[in-house]
């Protein structure tokens, strides 16, 4: 069953915090403890792509759930590897019945106390960045509500996800522009600073300047900081 008050609440609350910095490893930290209260369950997590392409956890709500986790890593089967290779919801109502599926993974999940899973991947125009992870204790029968409500956590955790990728481009490109609004600003000074010395317009300062750096292979901003310091003469 799914717990509205507590999806609704989980929403808000994510909405906020989308509009402030965040890190997203604290973001998926408090999503995976808001889905057991959402959906009622033993434990949840995420796991994400690394930059080789293996799906990694990031987050558990429990050391149980981690370990859990850390056996689709080990093996390399379970609900959210197949549900990040079909790119499609994959549910096990009790894995007990289901070590055809996963015959490694799914034995060794129940000794550790888990008999349900579900997982939801979590893509963005047909890239699978990873999945979201729910597990129960006793064999659970996920109703499409619940389905359809992990679905939406899920959805949510990539766009805190991909965000970030596209904050950290933005800041990228952010830091380049202001590097280059700072060197226009050195660079116009030492077109002063030669325009004065040598009784020249700008343009012939600019010229020399420029042709000073291309002949010796430097930097033109630096040959620019070098003749307003004075360090340099041209």
């Amino acid at each position: 069953m799914v717990d509205q008050h507590q999806l609704h609440a989980t929403l808000r609350e994510f909405a906020h915090t989308l509009v402030r910095r965040y890190e997203v490893g604290d973001v998926l930290y408090r999503l995976s403890d808001h889905v057991s209260d959402v959906l009622d369950v033993t434990g949840s997590g995420v796991s994400i792509r690394d930059d080789d392409g293996q799906l990694v956890f990031v987050t558990a709500t429990s050391d149980v759930v981690e370990e859990v986790e850390r056996l689709q890593e080990q093996f390399e089967q379970g609900p959210c590897v197949e549900a990040a290779m079909t790119t499609a919801a994959v549910v096990s109502d009790d894995l007990r019945s289901d070590e055809h599926r996963w015959p490694k993974f799914a034995p060794a999940a129940v000794d550790r106390g888990m008999c349900a899973a579900l997982s939801i991947p979590m893509h963005v125009e047909g890239m699978v960045v990873g999945a979201l992870n729910v597990y129960d204790s006793a064999p659970r029968s996920w109703s499409e509500d619940e389905v359809g409500a992990a679905q939406v956590l899920a959805e949510m955790a990539t766009v805190y996800v991909v965000m970030v990728s596209q904050l950290r481009s933005a800041e990228q490109l952010a830091a380049q522009l202001q590097h280059a609004l700072d060197s226009r600003v050195v660079i116009e000074q030492a077109k002063g600073v030669l325009a004065r010395a040598h009784e020249v317009d700008v343009s012939a300062a600019f010229e020399r300047l420029r042709r000073y750096a291309r002949n010796n292979h430097r930097n033109l901003h630096d040959v620019a900081a070098e003749v307003v310091d004075g360090t340099l003469q041209l």
